[in-house]
């Protein structure tokens, strides 16, 4: 696993969703540590450009459809 990476993380109660992995390829790649930090993608459907704190993911990100993250 590496910094801006996408993967499935498995939700208990629902589907697996995606996720960017936005801890350092240092934390990423340390066999000690059992935890990194990721931003869950959620689907967008809207009409509209990003706001500042969203990224547009797609294909092109190995997503099968259009996901929207946003940093707060």
């Amino acid at each position: 696993m590496r910094q801006w990476e996408i993967h499935l993380f498995p939700f208990e109660k629902e589907r697996p969703h995606p996720a960017v992995i936005i801890s350092n390829d240092e934390r990423c790649l340390n066999d000690d540590l059992d935890y990194v930090n990721a931003l869950i993608c959620t689907s967008a459907r809207v009409n509209r450009e990003a706001k500042k704190n969203e990224v547009i993911l797609n294909g092109a990100d190995s997503l099968d459809w259009k996901q929207r993250f946003a940093a707060t």
